[in-house]
Formats: structure tokens, C-alpha cells, sequence
């Protein structure tokens, strides 16, 4: 069962109060109109000495009960659209409320995938920088500490896309990116991740496809998914990562030999805070979601022909040159 969920409350048995008083005061109308048409009718029966002046004193009668009737229900109607305008002042307060802590919350999920992201890459350059001082050879203490630059680099730019958000929130640059180039620069800075070392990663495509968008974020994309499908498999499967070109979009998919996705997780597996591992934060694939909503594509789970989980990320793909 997905942490988090509550089974449906019963129905309040309040619901019913309202239909119970609007049943009894009618009744009571009812009852009180009744009354007083059978004793006001006795009444001016014996005081009317003709038909012509038992006629007069029902038409006043009449409008006596007509002028009564109505300054009940002005009153009436006055109190109860007074207690109704007052409740929906409490609501109009208490829905500005609900949008103030939103916001709040929103902000608090967006600091916390970002947290996720920049925990990601410093654990790699930390990777790196553990594995460069185990080397001796020069030529591997170079691509190591190549590796370790653009693990900072990284890091810079996600810390300026941060600031470029909250000045122009939805307004970011988008730029020509070779996704293939991204998926595999990616694979091959998490090689070291102590997650991924001991997978079998590999990465195909036929040819470049470019997309419009952020490299730095749809290198956060490929990472997520594949510490995801590295995790999947206890650090210890095979991963396959294809980038296809499906008609007028660009696919990115991660395969995995692990266990898969249970069925009752996959409706929910995008959601934010949701993990079947020890210790997750259930925040990277909500940074996916994210990150290929804001670049117009989508993001689904499906079957692998591995055996495990499949996710594909589509793209709407730059057309090629003529």
C-alpha cells in the first residue's frame, strides 16, 4: 500500500441536518398556515353579517397574511444571507490561505528536487576525486580530474538556472542540445557513482538527435533515470540506455533488468515523496517529470525487454538540416 494513503471517510452524518430543519420548518409553515386559516375563517364567519361583508374581511384577511408571510421571509432570508456571506468571506480567507501554504510547499518540493540533483553530482565528483588520488598514471589523473570540472560545472549551472527561475519563472533559455551527446557525456560521468560501478551501462543510438532545451537539465534527466535503474538492480544489472528517433520526437529510454515497478505503484510512481527504497527521497523522478514537462515532452513507465522497467522520455525533436 502507497505510504501516505487513506482509505475514504464515511459520510458525515451531519450531511443529513440541513435537509432534517428545512423538513421540519416546513412542517411548522404548514401546521401555523393551516391554523390560521381554519380560525380566522370561524372568526369571520361570525363576525360577518352578510356574504358581501364576510367577502371583504377574507380579502383583508388575506392581505394581512400575504404582508405577515412576507416580513417573515425578509427577515428570514436576511439572516440566512448574512451568515451566507460571512461563510464565504471565511472561505475566500481560508482558500488565500491554502494558496499561501501551496506556494510554500511548491517551493519547499522544488529546494528539495534540487538538493536531490546537486547530492547526485557530488557524489560522483566525490567518486572522482577518490579514484584520482588512487591514480598514478597521469593521463587517468587528467580525465579524472576532467571529470571532477564537470561535476562543478554542473553544479554551477544548476545553481544559475535556480536564480535564472526566480527572476523569470518558465522564461529559461532554450538552446539546440544533442540529446545523444548528453546521454552519453551523462553515462559516462556516473560511471563512477558507487550505484553505477558495478553495472553494465551501455548507450545506443543511430544517429544525433537534437532537441531545444537545457543540456545541464536534460543531463539531470538521464542521471536521475539511470541511478534509478541502477538502484532498480542493486547496483548490479545491466542497464541499456537508447536514444530512437520516433517521428517528429526525440526518445530517450533506460532499460533495466531488474525487478520492475509493482502495478500498484506505477500510477503513482511520478508523484513527489513516493519511494519503495530505504532511505529515498522519492524526488527523482518528480525532478524528471519536472524537467521534460518544462522542455514539452512527457515521461512514461512501461516494460522492459530486459525483464525490469523501461522509462521513455519524448521530445519534440529539431528537424534536420536541409
Amino acid at each position: 500500500m502507497t505510504e501516505g494513503w487513506q482509505p475514504d471517510e464515511p459520510e458525515d452524518a451531519d450531511a443529513l441536518h440541513p435537509v432534517f430543519l428545512a423538513l421540519v420548518f416546513a412542517a411548522v409553515y404548514a401546521l401555523l398556515c393551516a391554523s390560521y386559516i381554519v380560525l380566522s375563517g370561524r372568526v369571520a364567519a361570525r363576525a360577518a353579517t352578510d356574504v358581501s361583508d364576510l367577502a371583504q374581511i377574507e380579502l383583508l384577511k388575506g392581505l394581512g397574511f400575504v404582508a405577515a408571510t412576507a416580513l417573515v421571509f425578509f427577515a428570514f432570508s436576511w439572516l440566512l444571507l448574512r451568515r451566507l456571506a460571512a461563510r464565504q468571506r471565511l472561505v475566500l480567507r481560508q482558500q488565500r490561505a491554502l494558496l499561501a501554504a501551496d506556494r510554500r510547499a511548491l517551493a519547499g518540493v522544488f529546494c528539495a528536487a534540487v538538493a536531490h540533483d546537486i547530492n547526485n553530482v557530488l557524489t560522483v565528483a566525490s567518486a572522482q576525486v577518490e579514484h584520482l588520488g588512487a591514480q598514478v598514471a597521469p593521463e587517468r589523473r587528467s580525465a579524472a580530474l576532467e571529470a571532477v570540472r564537470g561535476a562543478l560545472g554542473q553544479l554551477a549551472a544548476l545553481a544559475k538556472r535556480m536564480v535564472a527561475l526566480e527572476r523569470n519563472p518558465g522564461q529559461g533559455r532554450h538552446e539546440p542540445v544533442d540529446l545523444v551527446r548528453v546521454a552519453r557525456e551523462t553515462v559516462d560521468f556516473a560511471r563512477r557513482h558507487p550505484q553505477v560501478k558495478s553495472c553494465q551501462v551501455s548507450v545506443s543510438a543511430v544517429r544525433p538527435l537534437v532537441v531545444r532545451g537545457h543540456a545541464v537539465e536534460l543531463g539531470r534527466v538521464v542521471l536521475n533515470l539511470l541511478l534509478n535503474a541502477a538502484d532498480a538492480t542493486a547496483g548490479k544489472g545491466r542497464i541499456d540506455v537508447r536514444v530512437l528517433s520516433d517521428g517528429p520526437n526525440a526518445r530517450l529510454e533506460v532499460h533495466d533488468d531488474g525487478p520492475g515497478v509493482p502495478p500498484e505503484l506505477r500510477e503513482h510512481i511520478f508523484e513527489g515523496f513516493l519511494t519503495t527504497k530505504p532511505g529515498g527521497s522519492g524526488l527523482g523522478l518528480l525532478s524528471v517529470r519536472a524537467a521534460v514537462a518544462e522542455h514539452g515532452g512527457s515521461v512514461a513507465l512501461r516494460d522492459s525487454d530486459l525483464g525490469g522497467a523501461c522509462f521513455s522520455v519524448t521530445l519534440p525533436a529539431e528537424p534536420p538540416p536541409s
